[in-house]
């Protein structure tokens, strides 16, 4: 069962859903996705998941840390190579409480996941530590591809399901240096 769900929107101008954050340095996927769930059962219930695209920041982890007990999988598909936050799990004692499975994911999801985290930083922050990553090869092309995919997706209104067929599509053709 998922209990939340949720996205960054750190840059987010208008009003987020109930719950959740918008517009702030705090508005994190994982921070959003935790203010949905209810304290008491998020302490009470234990067996916790957090899947996440991007490796949860200090920030992040932190939350992860303080809002759930017993046994928590933290599962993300790329590495954040800037702030990786996952050592903050075990750093403080309500950390080594917990029993952590802490797992990058692979396969097809976690190249899908990353493209659609390339895609939003060169976009949304082109100077960057982490765009100047995705700006090199074997990126560059199937950032431009995928761009150009989820922007004709947004404006046509398609659903998830034909913008992500629609960006396969067009990473097939890329041409890969």
């Amino acid at each position: 069962m998922i209990a939340a769900e949720a996205r960054n929107r750190v840059f987010d101008a208008g009003d987020p859903p109930r719950g959740q954050l918008a517009g702030s340095w705090l508005a994190h996927a994982e921070l959003n996705a935790i203010a949905q769930i209810d304290a008491e059962r998020s302490r009470a219930a234990e067996g916790w998941a957090v899947y996440s695209t991007w490796e949860p920041c200090p920030l992040c982890a932190g939350a992860i840390t303080v809002a759930f007990r017993g046994r928590v999988t933290v599962g993300y598909a790329c590495r954040d190579w800037i702030s990786s936050g996952l050592g903050v799990l075990t750093d403080t004692e309500i950390g080594r409480r917990h029993q952590w499975q802490v797992q990058q994911l692979r396969g097809p999801f976690a190249v899908f996941a990353e493209l659609l985290v390339a895609v939003y930083t060169t976009e949304a922050r082109p100077k960057s530590l982490t765009a100047v990553r995705y700006h090199e090869p074997p990126w560059r092309r199937l950032i431009e591809a995928a761009g150009a995919a989820l922007a004709r997706g947004r404006d046509r209104g398609e659903t998830v399901e034909q913008v992500v067929a629609t960006i396969w599509a067009a990473i097939e053709q890329a041409e890969v240096d």
